[in-house]
């Protein structure tokens, strides 16, 4: 009996130890997996802020590639303004200093507009002086008054005490209403085709000319067409 005893007594403390190993291997157990855990989240936390940096990083960097852009547009885009602007500018300036010309359709347009307004009396067209720009443009307007059937005296009138720019057309102050009429008409036509007209004024009866024409024609003209210098306005 105390054999037996001895047994129960010996396999209960065997139980008990392998009861309080298997719980001491279980509390071990969970502290390594509770200090594995702790590491992988770190780990997770440390790789999420990694990834976080990177990314704000690669969002500046792409901010900044983005405004760069920006930027460079609005300097090719000013650069462009600028020189459209300055191509302008130069046109603007030779068409400024480029001779004048009645083009072709000009010239068709001031022959239709005049053909009902044609003078019988041989209208005075004259250069300002003997100028190669001035004769050039004073042939194309006697042309196109030709063409319209107005009968055309040409020459030179050169005023002593005036510079003549543009094209100016005078009326003699004793000319019918009919001459007044046709002068406006021309002054109009003229200006229609962006041709720079003073005028029609009285002509002044006055020293200071000197003509080099028919004399006979340029007194008896009650229309005088007067082609000084060219009107520069820069």
């Amino acid at each position: 009996m105390v054999a037996v005893g001895l047994w129960i007594e010996g396999e209960t403390t065997i139980g008990q130890r392998l009861v309080t190993g298997g719980v001491a291997m279980e509390v071990i157990c969970a502290w390594w997996v509770l200090i594995a855990t702790r590491k992988l989240q770190n780990i997770l936390e440390t790789e999420f802020e990694t990834l976080r940096l990177e990314t704000a990083e690669a969002n500046r960097r792409a901010a900044e590639a983005v405004t760069r852009g920006k930027e460079a547009e609005a300097r090719a885009a000013e650069a462009n303004e600028k020189a459209e602007h300055e191509r302008l500018e130069r046109l603007k300036i030779e068409r400024q200093i480029a001779p004048r010309a009645i083009s072709p359709e000009q010239h068709k347009s001031i022959v239709d507009q005049l053909l009902a307004y044609r003078p019988d009396v041989p209208v005075g067209v004259f250069a300002a002086k003997q100028n190669a720009e001035i004769m050039s443009f004073s042939n194309s307007l006697i042309w196109a008054l030709s063409e319209a059937k107005w009968p055309v005296s040409a020459g030179v009138k050169e005023d002593q005490y005036r510079a003549v720019v543009g094209v100016v057309i005078e009326v003699r102050a004793n000319a019918d209403s009919k001459d007044w009429v046709r002068a406006e008409a021309l002054a109009a036509v003229l200006r229609g085709q962006q041709i720079d007209v003073f005028g029609p004024n009285v002509m002044e009866i006055r020293g200071g000319y000197s003509f080099r024409g028919s004399l006979e024609v340029i007194e008896m003209s009650p229309i005088h067409v007067i082609v000084g210098e060219k009107v520069l306005s820069l």
